[in-house]
């Protein structure tokens, strides 16, 4: 009886070294541990390596394998899996999915490594305290470079200083990477409420992708906007099927088809927004079905939609942090209800603040924040009332003077308790 021979890597030697990065971890005391599948060739301690992507050069300090302990060795060599050190203190220099080749060897062509995985939602990230930038910056290279999925973006808010605009797969991988700052750097954040990117379609015939309604083209520019869109399934008991479809209808979700699957179970299947998805629908979902219904989806792509942008004015100064982007269908009742919230947040002023919500040039909401009022006719007793008039008048052409002088500073400390009264 023949054994069955078994395919086996041949190492000819000469070949120059061609490696696969598949995975990557941060060390203060070596910096970057690179963690390889050798195709080619061979890796040995100080040998000088190239990276294709950027073509950054390094020298190997020490290679090794992991049995599961890490075990060094004098090389890696073609077949084997591995990981060695180059001093590479720069996180933004490797990637996983990377080639790794010799010094000398000359037009080599990457090998087919991971695709780069695309986010799905994006929120801005802010350190709690601004003196923490620098930390909080290391926190979130360290996080990148193992979870190749995590995409960065510098970003600088008027309000809230400098921060990153991060890219996310879903709402579990946010509350993931916001747990393990919290935990593993002792960071508070800040983050705004989740976004989607929009597909511009420009007038010149270019297509765009916006998540940061501050960083859009002009309007007269826009042609057409997209969003993304997903085929939702619901799987739910019978009693809880139509208060489910009714809330599927409310977030603009375009109905499929319906089966029982069982006889209490039922399958629905609807297209809906993805950014309509991941506000609260979750949330909707599991307390309309007492936490009986599941739900799976599946992203089909970007669909022509009525998407407008709101310009937020306070006392008719434009405040670019809280402007945002919104189905025309809800324009005005997000915009009425953030101008509430805006209310019930501001601290008051000597003088009545004006707090507008704008689509374009016309106002399409508004709250007054009431002015703090001195009781001036106080120190009256009796006498005429023209007495008490002419004080009226006086403080009233006053407060008027000061509201087309005053400005209204929305402070950090403002935007966070706005995100706050957001969550309840």
């Amino acid at each position: 009886m023949q054994k069955e021979s078994k395919p086996s890597f041949i190492n000819k030697g000469m070949e120059p070294l061609k490696a696969l990065i598949f995975d990557l971890l941060y060390n203060q005391y070596r910096g970057v541990i690179v963690y390889v599948r050798i195709f080619e060739g061979e890796l040995r301690p100080r040998q000088k390596i190239k990276l294709l992507s950027n073509q950054k050069i390094y020298q190997v300090e020490k290679v090794g394998v992991k049995t599961p302990q890490e075990v060094e060795k004098n090389c890696l060599i073609t077949g084997e899996i591995g990981w060695f050190t180059a001093n590479i203190r720069d996180i933004r220099d490797t990637q996983v999915g990377d080639t790794i080749a010799d010094i000398n060897a000359e037009n080599l062509v990457p090998l087919p490594g991971y695709q780069r995985l695309k986010p799905n939602i994006y929120s801005n990230l802010y350190p709690h305290d601004s003196s923490e930038f620098n930390e909080f910056k290391k926190a979130l290279l360290e996080l990148q470079l193992q979870d190749s999925s995590l995409t960065l973006e510098n970003v600088e808010s008027n309000i809230l200083g400098p921060g990153y605009c991060c890219g996310f797969l879903g709402l579990l991988h946010r509350e993931i990477i916001q747990e393990r700052i919290k935990k593993e750097y002792n960071l508070e954040l800040i983050l705004t409420a989740p976004t989607v990117s929009y597909q511009l379609i420009l007038r010149n015939g270019e297509t765009v992708k916006a998540t940061n309604p501050q960083k859009m083209p002009e309007w007269n520019k826009v042609k057409e906007i997209q969003e993304l869109f997903i085929n939702l399934i619901i799987i739910t008991p019978h009693e809880y099927l139509g208060n489910i479809m009714e809330l599927c209808q409310s977030k603009r979700g375009i109905y499929q088809n319906t089966q029982l699957k069982t006889d209490i179970w039922w399958q629905i299947t609807y297209e809906l927004p993805f950014a309509e998805f991941i506000t609260d629908f979750t949330d909707q979902l599991k307390s309309l079905s007492r936490g009986f219904a599941s739900f799976d989806y599946q992203f089909i792509g970007f669909r022509p939609s009525e998407i407008t942008k709101v310009d937020i004015l306070l006392n008719k100064q434009l405040i670019p942090d809280l402007s945002f982007l919104v189905h025309r269908q809800f324009v005005e009742e997000r915009s009425r209800e953030l101008c509430f919230r805006l209310k019930e947040t501001l601290n008051p002023q000597n003088f009545a603040v004006p707090i507008q919500a704008c689509l374009g040039q016309k106002v399409i909401a508004r709250e007054t924040l009431p002015a703090l009022r001195k009781h001036v006719t106080g120190n009256l007793y009796g006498g005429d009332r023209t007495r008490k008039m002419k004080l009226w008048q006086k403080q009233k052409k006053g407060k008027k003077k000061m509201q087309s002088l005053g400005k209204v500073e929305f402070t950090g400390n403002l935007f966070r308790s706005l995100l706050r009264n957001k969550k309840k």
